[in-house]
């Protein structure tokens, strides 16, 4: 979800939902969907990413009332997935950990890791933005740091992302650091 997010700005850099969306409180809904369901999403879709055999599809920001009739159907809860370690890509990018001290479900990991690159993309040169997009996007989620990890990653990390505390977690709870490879 995290590069697909970023992708659906990078496919659509010209649409002002972008600049209301980044100047405004992040937020961000993960859903799950049956094959039907997604194909009917994928029509309102700005990119679609996959990853094995997970499949993501970013969209432009849009208000929750205004959220197309596939993606209303969508579940948005009980959908836990276990977790299979890290997703590591080869190349340049960002390296997001989650952060280990806190209980986060499914969606709530996979939106943070989002705000992360969406945090690391702003940071970044133009320079080094043009080469992340040329090395086809490359990310590393940390998603199994041990404490002790967790305490060294924070240390060089060069962004934070705090959660506004609207579901699981506390307001201004710490989710994610995020730096460059």
């Amino acid at each position: 979800m995290a590069r697909a997010s970023l992708q659906a700005m990078l496919a659509t850099p010209e649409r002002p939902e972008w600049e209301l969306w980044l100047d405004g409180r992040w937020t961000k809904t993960v859903r799950r969907g049956t094959g039907p369901q997604l194909e009917a999403a994928t029509l309102f879709a700005a990119t679609v990413v996959e990853v094995g055999p997970a499949r993501a599809l970013g969209f432009v920001p849009v208000a929750y009332a205004d959220l197309p009739a596939p993606l209303v159907k969508m579940q948005v809860a009980k959908f836990e997935r276990e977790r299979s370690g890290d997703l590591v890509d080869h190349g340049s990018g960002p390296v997001v950990a989650l952060n280990p001290t806190l209980e986060m479900s499914t969606g709530k990991c996979a939106a943070q890791a989002a705000h992360g690159v969406f945090r690391w993309w702003l940071d970044r040169d133009t320079h080094e933005q043009e080469e992340w997009v040329r090395e086809g996007h490359p990310l590393w989620v940390r998603t199994e740091l041990e404490v002790l990890e967790w305490a060294d990653f924070l240390a060089s990390a060069s962004g934070v992302i705090h959660d506004s505390g609207m579901t699981e977690t506390a307001p201004g709870s710490l989710t994610v650091a995020v730096r460059h490879r």
